[in-house]
């Protein structure tokens, strides 16, 4: 168990996560000061599977963004199944509240290769129409 500096060192080193990624993890350690914030992040790694979404400037690694709404069959569908049948990539699956039978989640990709998991699971019976919406632009506002 972490103590309680500890927890302080982890909150900050979740911030600065959260804010500038996590593809150097030195690059956190210089920013924040916090001398072992690369073992921390390993931690993370390690203890909980930590992955960063959303991921910064997916542009510069040739990704582009996509939203998906799939009406589905079944309304027992596994989000988790989900999850994992496009590989981890999905940056969120959520549930409509009003209708369970729809499903919507953004997709980090190079192409759009992986509406043909979308057309499998058509073609399967599992879900009946998907809608497929290329991000353009956004815009971030800060807290």
């Amino acid at each position: 168990m972490l103590i309680e500096k500890e927890h302080l060192k982890l909150s900050e080193v979740l911030y600065y996560l959260q804010r500038f990624g996590d593809l150097n993890p030195r690059v956190i350690g210089a920013i924040s000061r916090i001398k072992d914030a690369d073992k921390l992040i390993q931690w993370l790694r390690e203890n909980f599977q930590y992955r960063l979404a959303p991921i910064p400037r997916y542009e510069a690694l040739g990704l582009k963004k996509y939203y998906v709404t799939i009406y589905s069959n079944y309304a027992d569908i596994s989000l988790y199944n989900i999850y994992e049948l496009f590989d981890g990539t999905p940056l969120f699956i959520l549930r409509d509240v009003i209708n369970p039978l729809v499903l919507n989640l953004s997709i980090y990709y190079n192409s759009t290769d992986f509406d043909r998991v979308l057309d499998y699971l058509q073609d399967e019976g599992i879900i009946y129409h998907y809608d497929l919406h290329k991000v353009e632009e956004e815009k971030f506002y800060p807290h």
